[in-house]
């Protein structure tokens, strides 16, 4: 007979109950849903390339004849409508853009309604400033925290 809390006894317990776990258990948990997720992810990676497989070249072709790059249509299967989203992600060379802007400069009045410019400053640097530059920054500045992350491993020897 093993004492090892299973994943379903996990999910019928209360938090307290959860709380009061060995750390054994809770990294013997932790274990399992690392499996279970890995399961999950190829299981739906499996699935995925399975539909796209099926779809992929209707979906293409009813989106060309739509003269669609990008959108949502819907396929016809048996009783079913599959429908298929597509959208493509822009990225933009910022030296390109940064040439482009100078050229539009002299032929638009508002560069700002072609271009948008986009100021960031880099975490890593910002902390290494002068405290007089810190302070000029830290009204532009929100920090919000993430969720925190556990790792939990057996001590050895």
């Amino acid at each position: 007979m093993s004492n090892r809390v299973t994943l379903e006894q996990l999910d019928r317990m209360t938090d307290k109950e959860a709380l009061s776990l060995h750390v054994s258990q809770l990294t013997l948990l932790l274990e399992d849903v690392a499996v279970l997720g890995a399961t999950h992810k190829r299981l739906k990676d499996r699935l995925n390339a399975a539909i796209n497989e099926r779809y992929e070249a209707r979906a293409k072709e009813m989106r060309r004849m739509k003269g669609l790059d990008e959108g949502t249509v819907h396929v016809e299967d048996d009783e079913y409508i599959v429908s298929s989203s597509l959208s493509l992600t822009y990225k933009w060379d910022e030296k390109m853009l940064a040439k482009i802007e100078t050229d539009l400069a002299g032929r638009v009045d508002d560069v700002s309604e072609y271009i948008k410019v986009k100021r960031d400053v880099e975490k890593g640097k910002f902390k290494k400033w002068p405290s007089d530059l810190t302070r000029m920054f830290s009204p532009a500045l929100t920090m919000k925290p993430g969720s925190p992350t556990y790792d939990i491993k057996h001590k050895e020897g």
